[in-house]
């Protein structure tokens, strides 16, 4: 849902579409984060790679932005867009590969 979000961020023609999917977007990040980190913990039980994935989570907070401004043109952001559809895409496949390998070991 994340990704799709992010797609239809991109497609917004109007504020309020844009309001409306960035806000789904970002009720999607609440519900996943504590699926990943579930997912982490799991890998762990003594909680160091859990810590891991937010010091990595608050990094690519910090350095995303800086990223990001480099694909920013004077009157185009969408690849700023792109660029984080194709990132969710691939965290997503790897929260599926690492998932499975998880569930896996723990059967």
């Amino acid at each position: 849902m994340g990704a799709v979000s992010l797609y239809f961020t991109l497609q917004a023609q109007d504020y309020t579409s844009f309001l409306l999917w960035a806000s789904i977007h970002s009720i999607t990040w609440a519900f996943t984060l504590p699926y990943i980190q579930s997912l982490l913990a799991d890998m762990d039980p003594g909680g160091a790679v859990v810590t891991a994935g937010g010091l990595a989570s608050g990094a690519g907070g910090g350095l995303g932005p800086t990223a990001a401004a480099l694909t920013v043109s004077s009157d185009d952001y969408s690849g700023v867009l792109w660029v984080g559809l194709a990132a969710y895409l691939v965290a997503a496949a790897c929260i599926v590969f690492v998932g499975s390998r998880v569930k896996a070991l723990s059967e």
